[in-house]
């Protein structure tokens, strides 16, 4: 695995086909929702690495069960010491490994990911397809050693949901509540959840089900203006 630099950031990856999305002139769907998951994979993570596994599984599972399969495209960002973005690919060719160790590089995660995203949705769009996005970001703490501060990655967060990206946090545990507020995350959007197994079983089964809602939103022509929580 080699380094490269992405937006001010050292991204972990294969070269930049580690990162790489769907040719947009091959979607054949009139449109598409890039549905974007951030995940924690630093060291204080290390006990959930099994049932992190276990829930990217099952969200990838409940995708390709839903009606909404072929209109979903999935992209996996991990961030630990390094940032290791994926890119958006159909759900059946979404990874499900996942490693915990090192630091949080939660804003670098975010300041990268943010142009990865929308650029995409502008290719898209280019080749007729209609577009949404959503990101979803789940850490268990703070930021502890990006290149980039809070102020960028809350000014990353304001592009996104200026462009009328759906931008929804996870906050795992007590030492994560907090940051999805700093960061300019909408207040319906956060969900702060205890550290247990049933609750990261039960908050990765609701965030499945959120994305295929609001995948079946779009295409009726809807919004989630409640929130993209609320089910």
């Amino acid at each position: 695995m080699s380094n490269y630099q992405s937006n001010g950031v050292i991204v972990a990856g294969l070269d930049e086909t580690y990162a790489e999305n769907m040719d947009a002139c091959e979607i054949e769907a009139a449109r598409v929702t890039n549905f974007g998951i951030f995940v924690d994979g630093s060291g204080s993570m290390l006990h959930w690495e099994d049932i992190m596994r276990d829930c990217l599984q099952h969200v990838k599972n409940a995708i390709l069960g839903s009606k909404q399969a072929d209109e979903i495209q999935v992209g996996i960002t991990r961030f630990a010491s390094q940032v290791v973005p994926g890119g958006y690919q159909p759900v059946g060719k979404m990874s499900t490994d996942y490693y915990a160790s090192g630091r949080t590089l939660l804003y670098d995660a975010i300041v990268d990911g943010t142009p990865r995203l929308l650029n995409y949705m502008n290719e898209q769009r280019a080749n007729g397809t209609s577009t949404q996005g959503i990101i979803v970001i789940m850490s268990d703490g703070e930021d502890v050693g990006s290149h980039n501060q809070l102020r960028d990655a809350r000014e990353a967060i304001k592009q996104l949901l200026d462009a009328e990206v759906t931008v929804a946090y996870i906050a795992f545990g007590d030492g994560a509540h907090g940051i999805a507020e700093k960061l300019g995350v909408p207040q319906g959007n956060i969900k702060n959840v205890d550290a247990t197994e049933s609750e990261l079983r039960s908050i990765f089964d609701l965030m499945s089900r959120s994305a295929i809602s609001a995948s079946k939103a779009a295409a009726a022509g809807n919004t989630a203006g409640g929130g993209f929580w609320n089910v």
